[in-house]
């Protein structure tokens, strides 16, 4: 027993700032990284949240837009359709 208290003395000074030593390079180069990415994540994420009203008012003005926009086409569409219609029908009335 009296052999075993120099030996874990020897060990314990040698073994706790190897540990210490470690722990702050695996922090620095392992954590540090991490963590630095996970921070610009959520700063990022903070930033687009959210639309400002002003934003939603212009994203409802497009959409009304597209969407006359979209009714003129279709009107024109069948406008087209209805005049290759008639000029495709042969007329039975000649001669």
């Amino acid at each position: 027993m009296d052999v075993l208290i120099p030996i874990i003395a020897i060990i314990s000074t040698i073994f706790i700032p190897v540990t210490g030593l470690m722990l702050i390079l695996v922090s620095r180069f392992a954590l540090k990284p991490l963590v630095e990415t996970l921070s610009a994540a959520l700063r990022e994420s903070k930033q687009h949240d959210g639309l400002s009203p002003a934003q939603v008012n212009a994203l409802v003005e497009q959409v009304e837009d597209l969407t006359a926009e979209v009714r003129r086409l279709r009107s024109a569409q069948e406008f087209d359709r209805q005049l290759m219609t008639s000029a495709s029908e042969p007329s039975g009335r000649e001669g």
